[in-house]
């Protein structure tokens, strides 16, 4: 059962909504409030769901590949710039019992749903409810799915997805602008090779396919849709995913906001899943190869393999290469990779995936390194 100390609660329950917000629903002008769930985590004993309350966005379904430059400027600047709700009281049921709690002062929630008996491993459907909030909402019931991975997994795989399974040249701003306004979640570009990848360690060596899968990014709340639908679209297992709290001018979330947030995201994976293993994977281009650093270093004994996507210039690779030649000292060993089909062949030598994993990646990552932005 995870510590129960390690998940962030709301520590302001009496959050309440702005005088703005107060006035648009007086005059009843607020757009329809949302009750949003994300994916989320457990055990067989303990479900932690995360969401947020805030108005609409007014985003019609997700941009597609044929959806014009305006059409997706214009959704994204809806995501950004949509209104949280402060104060709005949730309740989530499980079979007989509910709970409740009250979103933070953006908006977010953090609720632990016990079960009477303990659950089997595999997605479950968590009944969530906006129960009280300003303005109407656009729908009440909503279902959080909630992963309780398999006690006979091997290791969890632990990834970031900016320029690890998505490529955006993340360390480039401004072509991370033009990508992030210009496509929509269903043609941006994966990594040749990176759904096989991911599909091959979530089956494992054994091929039972129940290895957990989770996705940390700093990447914000407001992309969530485009993430998971990204995720889906290209055949990548899904996972939990654990985002930022993008803000301009508003205070940091007490709930999901924090300068050391992917550290700390992780380090709560470790700590909910004391006797899982993890393969950490991220990019050159961030911080991702000292951070994993510093996994190894504070929770010995943990970490797999660590795979780093080479996607920064020659300037970057000595600093790699030095944390990997510490790494092995640790007895991890640590691949900085510019084709996913090495970093399959290591895998499969570190008896991580099976043989038709390796092959499988081999031939995605041929058939896709054809495409445009590969």
């Amino acid at each position: 059962m995870p510590d129960s100390n390690a998940i962030p609660r709301t520590p302001d329950p009496d959050a309440r909504p702005g005088w703005k917000l107060r006035l648009e629903d007086r005059l009843g002008i607020l757009d329809p409030v949302q009750l949003l769930v994300f994916r989320s985590f457990g055990t067989p004993d303990l479900l932690h769901v995360r969401g947020r309350v805030r108005e609409r966005t007014g985003v019609e379904g997700l941009a597609q590949a044929s959806s014009s430059m305006g059409r997706n400027v214009l959704n994204m600047l809806r995501r950004l710039e949509s209104d949280e709700i402060p104060g709005a009281r949730v309740r989530a049921s499980l079979g007989e019992r509910s709970w409740e709690t009250t979103t933070d002062g953006e908006g977010y929630f953090v609720l632990d749903v016990v079960p009477d008996t303990p659950l089997e491993a595999g997605w479950h459907r968590v009944e969530m409810e906006l129960v009280e909030s300003v303005g109407r909402p656009a729908c009440r019931v909503v279902q959080a799915p909630v992963l309780v991975p398999s006690p006979h997994a091997e290791f969890g795989v632990i990834s970031d997805i900016d320029d690890t399974i998505i490529r955006t040249r993340s360390s480039d701003l401004l072509r991370e602008i033009e990508i992030v306004f210009e496509h929509g979640a269903r043609d941006r570009v994966a990594f040749a090779g990176v759904p096989a990848l991911y599909r091959a360690l979530a089956r494992g060596p054994d091929g039972r396919g129940e290895n957990p899968v989770f996705y940390v990014s700093m990447s914000g709340w407001n992309l969530y849709d485009l993430l998971d639908e990204f995720i889906e679209a290209n055949d990548i297992p899904p996972g939990p995913l654990f985002l930022s709290d993008l803000r301009l001018f508003e205070q940091e979330s007490e709930v999901m906001g924090s300068q050391r947030h992917k550290w700390e995201s992780i380090d709560l994976l470790m700590r909910a899943y004391p006797e899982l293993p993890f393969v950490l994977v991220g990019d050159s281009g961030m911080k991702d190869p000292e951070l994993y650093r510093e996994v190894v270093e504070r929770h010995p004994g943990r970490v797999r393999a660590v795979y780093i996507h080479d996607v920064s210039g020659p300037e970057r690779d000595d600093g790699v290469d030095d944390i990997a030649r510490r790494l092995r000292e640790h007895g991890v060993p640590m691949l900085r990779m510019e084709d996913t089909r090495r970093a399959a062949e290591h895998a499969y030598e570190n008896g991580l995936i099976d043989e038709a994993g390796r092959d499988e990646v081999r031939r995605e990552a041929e058939r896709q390194s054809d495409r445009p932005g590969n």
